[in-house]
């Protein structure tokens, strides 16, 4: 999303720069190549965290004074404090994006400076917080000391026009690559191989289907998606051996990242999201516009005007049993009222989480925060 915020903005007519602290690969999609594609003007910034620690150099802040800019915007989690650290030194805007709930990693102690750092950022440095759903609102007002007037929910958004029309060739060319012409049940889930993913909770229920021999011989479970980094390695290796100690090495197969993955949703006949904690992930919005069936855990609140079981399905949080039963239950509809509950969420996206309504709030909420400055065309960072 903070590509596609960062294109409303230069459409409003603001000056954006998108600042980015990892290095560019080949290998890797990146946000910044194709902001540049856009004619938005990037910029390599190492070690931001140096913004946080005093008597060392600051980099971004020397950006912010160079450029003159008047508002700072962070997208991720682990941009966050330098990127409103450095707003506040430099005594502009700053507005900080809260994609997902906030979590922390490393040894207790680590944690808890974490959060205090974090904590605050969003309580004293950012003027304004935006979060894409009301869970992430109730843990920054409960837990790190945000005040609610100060937060804006706007939820993300989908472009369904956006979406390229699918291709029949390719999503038959998919099945017969993947060995999926006999398979009387295809599941799929899209992410990266990550705990917060929870792709070990979804092994866990399959498991216990298997044992209780709910799983249909013709039943599969495909992952798309692959580790970032040398954690996320160990911890495919550790779901490649669980699926092999669990007896599921015929109903699973990760196949790593695709560029096709939308196809993956085509041959789907349920998309399946397992995570501990999420945001509002982009992908559930995607399988809702590709019309198949959704099962997701609830990693947050509820949607609202959701309609459980008739719009798609929500099982508890960190509970493979639950999870396991609601599989079971998508497995008992027949291919006519899996199609229906695959169309229900696609008229829900339809009617309430538009990209467009997204947009509009996201460039409303802008106006408001530099409402006080005297420039009719504010130049803006949003930094990754």
């Amino acid at each position: 999303m903070a590509a596609i915020f960062a294109l409303e903005l230069k459409r409003l007519g603001h000056e954006v720069h998108f600042v980015y602290e990892r290095e560019l690969t080949d290998d890797q999609p990146s946000i910044a190549t194709e902001l540049q594609g856009h004619q938005i003007k990037t910029r390599h910034i190492v070690k931001m965290s140096s913004e946080l620690i005093p008597g060392l150099r600051h980099p971004l802040s020397e950006y912010i004074s160079q450029e003159r800019f008047e508002l700072v915007i962070s997208s991720q989690l682990r941009d966050a404090a330098p990127a409103m650290a450095a707003a506040h030194r430099q005594r502009i805007k700053a507005v900080m994006m809260c994609m997902n709930l906030p979590h922390f990693s490393g040894s207790p102690v680590v944690k808890i400076i974490k959060h205090r750092v974090y904590q605050n950022a969003a309580s004293k440095h950012a003027d304004h917080v935006v979060v894409v759903a009301p869970a992430i609102e109730e843990e920054l007002v409960k837990n790190f000391r945000v005040a609610a007037a100060d937060i804006t929910v706007i939820p993300c958004g989908l472009d369904i026009a956006s979406i390229p029309a699918v291709d029949q060739g390719k999503v038959a060319r998919l099945r017969v690559e993947l060995g999926l012409q006999d398979a009387s049940f295809v599941a799929v889930n899209l992410a990266r191989i990550h705990r917060q993913k929870g792709q070990d909770l979804l092994l866990e229920a399959l498991r216990k289907l298997s044992e209780t021999k709910s799983l249909p011989v013709g039943f599969r479970m495909l992952f798309v998606g692959g580790p970032e980094n040398d954690e996320g390695k160990r911890l495919m290796d550790q779901h490649i051996e669980a699926t092999h100690r669990m007896g599921l090495d015929s109903y699973v197969r990760f196949v790593g990242f695709r560029d096709d993955y939308r196809n993956f949703l085509y041959i789907a006949d349920a998309f399946i999201l397992s995570s501990r904690w999420e945001g509002l992930p982009l992908v559930v919005l995607e399988a809702f516009a590709a019309n198949v069936p959704v099962l997701m855990t609830e990693y947050g609140k509820r949607f609202d005007r959701f309609r459980q079981g008739v719009d798609g399905f929500y099982a508890p949080n960190e509970n493979p049993a639950a999870l396991a039963a609601a599989i079971a239950r998508l497995m008992e509809l027949s291919p006519v009222e899996r199609k229906a509950i695959g169309k229900n969420g696609h008229d829900f996206l339809q009617k309430n989480l538009t990209l467009q309504s997204s947009l509009l709030k996201f460039g409303q909420l802008i106006d408001r925060v530099l409402a006080p400055s005297t420039s009719l065309t504010p130049s803006s960072v949003p930094s990754t």
